[in-house]
């Protein structure tokens, strides 16, 4: 148990000062995270507190007693870092064991302490005789882990993690530390940039941006009563709207209009008290509502007033809506679904919360034909030596669509990329672009721009030249008047106006990553081809750039082929999904029916975060009866013929609810407040579920709840195959 203290923390780099004053108390057995940006001091404030850096100004206390002059080893704290740091020769025991053999432990204790690390709180000692090479990112970060704990140190400090690893397994890994840490009891700081990762670990969560603390709270505190504009729009996903507005007086009433919006709306009521206190009765003020208390409907009704949508984001449990309201975008969460033919249309929006209407318009893009391309692709095979990475593989993408290519590390996702580029060779099938086959082609023939993840940009050129460098290839010849009329306007696209000048050494990964994007954008490509691009960006750059990629393919009508490991990119950004598995395309759909109706247990787990819930059982009369002994409602009509079949019930978390006298029982196991509402883990004996609940739901840990499902949500699948009986019959 072990409580420590920073007083007034100064630390300077030459002339960058990277903390300002930091004064924080952390509790013993407290989970503390450290939330920012890229380079607002959360990693050196971590490696100041670990000894691994010293201090300018202020004072380190450990269970009260100051350690800035004790070295690293002394301070009895354990340091997890993002990039492992395993010794590559040496088995995972031998890693583990490492820090106990430093200090010269006798074989025995060392031999025990390793044995209940590995078996008792890691689940991996069947890995115990591997090495590190032989091993999965997950299972690197556990054994990192494990040689941390093994020494029961006073606290751990954890550095990003989880950060390098696939979405499924961070997600797995959160909830796995969470546990770690609520079993050794131990006082745990955290760094991140991640926002769903703070606010479902942290018991505090503080806030940081240039060196300076801004908010230091719980999730619900932090996310529910920002104390500043940058804490409003750096936690929440999406963030809080910040709208700009005139506050005035009408008929003793107080009244909003948003600038440049053609009405005015009544001006919240329980806000009223706070005008006085900002100086803003008759005056300019910037209000912020998060996106869910922004309400959509289909219908008009009375206080209604419409605005422009831009963008409807599909991802399962609920949609993201971007609205037009005068000169300003607002963003609204709701759980219905907006199937209109495009995602463009009418809506309505009422900032006082009562609702919001929908009128669909007829609309058509003009597109430059050159922007235009068709892909198909037939039985594509690909091997590399006596792997196969690419099975049978046929599926095609319209002009002007996005598509995404979803699946996990190894999946056979950029073998794709790569094969359509040119940049490989197929083993068999064929590729048409435009209805003409491409195997003949080369890739520049082709026409097509490759942003990679790891950048790819020229170190000795300004972000200007890097942009400049693919319109003054002798192929295109580009007149430099609309050379730099085509830079400026990526640069403004992507933000990095300010960094035209400036060499590619000295800009962040994310800058790096925009201006690859931008170099790809700046060609005019008939066809984009995305490498997980956003993968190595902050959470909150991967938020931004995600909408304007999206806004970036609707105004240019050009088909864009991305791929990634994440599932919200997929649903967010995809007008269709294709989900690999192991080489072989799974199901193909809208992120709607991938999301509602997937075609096996693989792709149920694969898309939704969480995950659908898979219940063994069968079905008795009307009603499912779970393997575990519990029973729920099911439709009599739907199980004609399914009687003492084997099963699996799918059911989304947002279908499963928790509620006094339902029919089955679960004990809380795991609750991760996300803001707008809580995920909770339900046991049934040995089984897991999880449930979304709102967020002001009060739940312990261990506490005896009650559930059921909404029956008209369920999936039902073959109880061998795994397969959807929907898409078998």
């Amino acid at each position: 148990m072990t409580q420590i203290e920073l007083r007034g923390i100064e630390k300077h780099f030459g002339a960058v000062q990277v903390i300002k004053d930091l004064n924080l108390t952390i509790a013993d057995n407290e989970f503390i995270v450290l939330l920012g940006q890229s380079g607002c001091g959360k990693t050196t404030t971590l490696r100041a507190i670990a000894g691994l850096e010293t201090i300018d100004e202020g004072d380190i206390l450990i269970d009260s007693q100051p350690v800035q002059h004790i070295k690293a080893a002394h301070r009895d704290i354990a340091f997890v870092f993002q990039s492992f740091s395993l010794y590559p020769h040496m088995t995972v025991f031998e890693n583990i064991a490492f820090p106990l053999r430093a200090t010269r432990g006798n074989r025995a204790d060392i031999e025990r302490e390793v044995q209940a690390v590995a078996k008792k709180t890691l689940q991996i000692t069947h890995l115990l005789v591997k090495k590190p090479s032989a091993l999965s990112g997950g299972d690197m970060q556990r054994v990192a882990i494990g040689r941390a704990l093994v020494r029961r140190p006073k606290a751990m400090l954890m550095d990003e993690p989880i950060g390098a690893l696939d979405a499924k397994l961070r997600e797995e890994m959160r909830a796995e530390i969470k546990r770690l840490h609520i079993k050794q009891g131990s006082t745990t700081i955290y760094v991140t940039h991640d926002q769903v990762e703070a606010m479902s670990l942290a018991d505090r969560i503080v806030v940081m941006h240039e060196g300076v603390l801004q908010q230091v709270g719980s999730p619900h505190e932090v996310y529910a009563r920002p104390a500043n504009m940058f804490v409003a729009q750096f936690v929440g996903s999406p963030v809080m709207n910040m709208s700009d507005v005139t506050v005035s007086e009408d008929a003793g009433h107080a009244r909003v209009v948003v600038r440049g919006a053609p009405t005015s709306f009544d001006f919240p009521s329980n806000l009223t008290a706070q005008l006085a206190v900002a100086g803003a009765q008759n005056g300019n003020l910037t209000l912020g509502v998060r996106p869910e208390g922004v309400l959509v409907s289909r219908e008009a009704r009375e206080g209604f007033v419409p605005v422009e949508a831009h963008i409807i984001e599909p991802l399962g449990s609920h949609d993201i809506i971007d609205l037009k309201v005068g000169d300003q975008m607002l963003r609204a969460r709701t759980k219905k679904w907006f199937r209109t033919p495009a995602r463009r249309g009418r809506l309505g929006s009422n900032r006082s919360g009562s609702g919001a209407f929908l009128r669909q318009l007829d609309w058509h893009i003009f597109r430059d034909q050159a922007l235009m391309a068709h892909i198909e692709l037939k039985g594509i095979t690909k091997t590399f030596g006596t792997h196969t990475a690419l099975r049978d593989l046929s599926f095609e993408i319209a002009d002007g669509e996005f598509f995404v290519l979803l699946g996990e590390t190894g999946a056979g996702k950029t073998t794709t990329l790569r094969l359509i580029a040119g940049l490989e060779k197929p083993t068999g099938g064929q590729i048409f672009i435009d209805g003409e086959d491409v195997a003949d082609w080369g890739a520049a023939e082709r026409d097509v721009a490759l942003v990679l993840q790891q950048y790819s940009l020229y170190p000795r050129y300004t972000v200007r030249e890097n942009l400049e460098f693919p319109l003054k290839s002798r192929i295109r010849r580009v007149e430099p008047v609309e050379i730099n009329e085509r830079v400026a306007r990526v640069a403004r696209t992507l933000r990095i106006e300010h960094l035209l000048d400036r060499k590619t050494d000295r800009l962040s990964g994310g800058e790096m990553q925009r201006v690859s994007i931008g170099r790809a954008i700046v060609r005019k490509p008939r066809l984009f081809l995305m490498d997980e691009p956003l993968s190595a960006l902050d959470a909150k750059l991967r938020e931004a750039l995600r909408t304007e990629l999206k806004n970036l393919q609707m105004n240019l009508g050009a088909t864009f082929l991305f791929v990634t490991h994440d599932q919200i990119e997929a649903m967010s950004m995809g007008d269709k999904i294709g989900v690999l598995n192991n080489g072989q395309l799974v199901q193909t759909g809208t992120p709607q029916e991938i999301y509602r109706y997937p075609v096996n247990t693989f792709v149920a787990r694969a898309v939704g975060s969480p995950p659908m819930n898979l219940i063994s059982g069968k079905l008795g009369a009307s009603e499912a009866i779970a393997d575990e002994g519990y029973r729920l409602p099911f439709d009599a009509a739907l199980a004609a013929g399914l009687d003492g079949r084997p099963l699996t019930f799918g059911i989304r978390p947002e279908d499963l609810f928790l509620e006094s006298g339902a029919p089955g029982e679960a004990r809380v196991h795991d609750v991760e407040n996300h803001g707008v509402e809580k995920i909770v883990t339900l046991r049934t004996g040995n089984h897991f579920l999880q449930a979304t609940v709102p967020a002001q739901t009060d739940l312990e840990i261990e506490e005896s709840v009650r559930f059921s499902w909404n029956p008209e949500k369920v999936v039902l699948f073959d109880g061998g195959s795994g397969m959807s009986l929907r898409h078998a019959g």
